[in-house]
């Protein structure tokens, strides 16, 4: 699976230099497709679903599929951090 998002990843990482983002810009925040998505499809399909649930019904109702998507992939950046906001915006800090 890394292989067939090494290509991608590297298109995608030319796009914001081309649009006139500074090469170092670039550079610090230039992250392989591989790294910064899950490696579980249900991982995924979890934290998409806590991006749904939270429009649709609220943030704290997408706490659980975060929690989720952590459990199965538990390097998942994306679902860490929108877990992370999540409490945040929930006033819960700890």
């Amino acid at each position: 699976m890394r292989r067939i998002l090494k290509k991608p990843g590297k298109a995608a990482s030319k796009i914001p230099n081309n649009l006139g983002e500074s090469l170092s810009a670039v550079l610090k925040f230039d992250a392989p497709l591989a790294q910064a998505t899950a490696l579980s499809l249900e991982a995924l399909k979890a934290c998409s679903s806590g991006f749904k649930v939270t429009k649709t019904t609220g943030p704290a109702a997408s706490i659980s599929f975060y929690k989720q998507a952590i459990d199965m992939d538990p390097n998942f950046a994306l679902a860490h951090a929108k877990l992370s906001r999540t409490f945040e915006i929930l006033g819960n800090l700890d």
